[in-house]
């Protein structure tokens, strides 16, 4: 393949309404712009986020139930006094299992799901 110069090619003709190709230096490099980049203390380098320190687990959820978490979510994020961490669908999942686990793993008795949610006092 053979190198063309781009202003010989267009020579004399208009690269843009106005700008007459000949205005184009095509053989100049640009220069770099990387002592333009401001310095960054390693301190302010945030890592990676959050999210990624978890393992994804599907779960089939009821309409009302995915409303109900969503609203809720809209909710708690308004309300933040702290705008550093959001809350999400996720983090509410997340603290809902915690819960089950850490407060009320012992009471939990039944064979179907509907006796589960009756041993903790649940009625819909």
């Amino acid at each position: 393949m053979v190198k063309r110069d781009l202003g010989a090619m267009l020579k004399g003709q208009a690269v843009a309404p106005g700008v007459p190709a000949d205005t184009i230096q095509t053989s100049e490099i640009p220069t770099s712009r990387t002592s333009e980049i401001p310095k960054v203390a390693s301190s302010e380098i945030k890592a990676e986020p959050r999210y990624t320190a978890f393992l994804p687990k599907t779960a089939r959820l009821r309409a009302d139930q995915i409303t109900a978490l969503g609203e809720l979510t809209l909710q708690l994020q308004a309300a933040r006094q702290r705008k550093d961490e959001r809350i999400t669908d996720n983090t509410l999942l997340r603290l809902a299992v915690d819960l089950l686990l850490e407060k009320h793993r012992n009471e939990l008795e039944g064979s179907s799901e509907a006796e589960l949610r009756s041993s903790l006092g649940l009625t819909s």
